[in-house]
């Protein structure tokens, strides 16, 4: 295998080309834009542990700057979150959500639910 067409990451053995091509791509379709409003801004989706649920918890991740406390604790504050590869706006309601947010970390996570 050629050399530029393999990654290296410290502490790490090599990983093949394709590897990291599917890795990516796996990434970027987790990653989307989100309006509140007028403002706009990116976040993606994961599964992170939740202990109490015995299993992943799937989260929407995004900055604290682009949802804060204000906006996360309004009454009906609804985010719209634009995924391309479904063509079409989700709307999430942000009530009755477990939800977080740390303005020193920058960091917002909002529970995804099953209907969502």
């Amino acid at each position: 295998m050629e050399e530029h067409k393999e990654s290296r990451l410290k502490g790490n053995p090599i990983i093949p080309y394709e590897c990291t091509k599917k890795l990516i791509k796996q990434m970027e379709n987790n990653i989307c834009k989100i309006s509140i409003g007028e403002n706009q801004g990116t976040g993606f989706f994961c599964k992170i542990p939740f202990p109490d649920l015995n299993n992943m918890l799937p989260v929407f991740i995004t900055n604290n700057h682009i949802i804060n406390q204000e906006l996360l604790y309004k009454d009906n504050s609804i985010i719209e979150i634009d995924i391309e590869e479904e063509d079409e706006i989700k709307k999430l309601n942000l009530n009755n959500r477990m939800k977080y947010t740390n303005e020193e970390y920058d960091i917002t996570i909002i529970e995804i639910k099953n209907e969502d």
